[in-house]
């Protein structure tokens, strides 16, 4: 990309004259712009993907520029002389930039309150859960991510919690009539970043729980009574065999005689 020509015309009134006299001066630049590179820069704000941009002068100096996407700004910016000396430089200290933005809405005592997901590097699956907004951030690794998180002051009752993956991360944060924001900073390339706007009710914490648990105990009691039930028709049955019919008692006539011997005879005469 090269530079142009410049045209300034200028007009000029004079109180005792109404006719309009016009000077035009011409200035000519020839300025070349290339991208030479695409590295990774470091500053003080974090590291980025970036673009080396050399613009040079007529008289040969030059300036090298370092454009970040993540930022939407210049990260560096390096001025040289025509012998290469390097004659001044400055870097992005801080930025609040956020090329990607989502809107999540957060569901609270029947009413739902949007939340705002902003990121300096691309995000996926942006969902909540009741308690926490989550979502996926990827880019180069090594990168600096960073995210700005606005969060319905309504839709938050707790001390907010941030982690990436399994991990802890502090975050500085601002209030106003409608939204906490909160910014916080994490390493690439791919991680899940969890952040905790909400304590669980009384009747989710405990009541719920109660509940399940009984549930399941009632649930265990009545399988378990289904299987005796069904093994108890399992098992086979004693077998039976036919018993023979009560016998007859004997009849009087039929009674044996007696086998007792006769009582002794008396000697005495009569």
């Amino acid at each position: 990309m090269s530079g142009g020509t410049d045209t300034i015309t200028s007009s000029y009134y004079y109180s005792y004259n109404a006719t309009v006299v016009r000077n035009t001066v011409t200035n000519s630049t020839d300025e070349v712009y290339n991208v030479l590179s695409s590295p990774l820069t470091t500053v003080s704000a974090g590291t980025f993907d970036s673009y080396q941009i050399r613009g040079r002068n007529p008289d040969g100096t030059y300036t090298d520029t370092y454009y970040s996407p993540e930022t939407e700004n210049i990260v560096k910016q390096v001025g040289f002389a025509a012998n290469g000396t390097q004659e001044s430089s400055m870097t992005l200290s801080n930025y609040g930039a956020w090329p990607y933005k989502s809107t999540i809405g957060l569901s609270v005592g029947g009413s739902t309150y949007n939340a705002i997901v902003g990121t300096d590097v691309s995000t996926t699956n942006v969902h909540q859960d009741g308690r926490s907004i989550i979502f996926t951030v990827s880019g180069t690794d090594t990168v600096t991510g960073k995210a700005s998180i606005w969060i319905p002051l309504k839709a938050n009752n707790t001390a907010i919690k941030v982690l990436v993956d399994t991990n802890s991360v502090s975050y500085t944060g601002s209030s106003n009539q409608t939204f906490y924001q909160i910014t916080f900073t994490f390493p690439l390339s791919t991680h899940t970043v969890t952040v905790t706007y909400s304590n669980p009710s009384f009747l989710d914490q405990y009541l719920i729980p109660i509940v399940i648990g009984l549930v399941a105990t009632a649930a265990v009691i009545i399988l378990a009574a289904i299987l005796l039930v069904w093994r108890s028709r399992k098992q086979p049955q004693p077998a039976t065999f036919p018993q023979p019919p009560p016998s007859t008692p004997p009849t009087p006539a039929e009674t044996p005689p007696s086998s007792q011997p006769p009582p002794p005879q008396s000697n005495n005469p009569s």
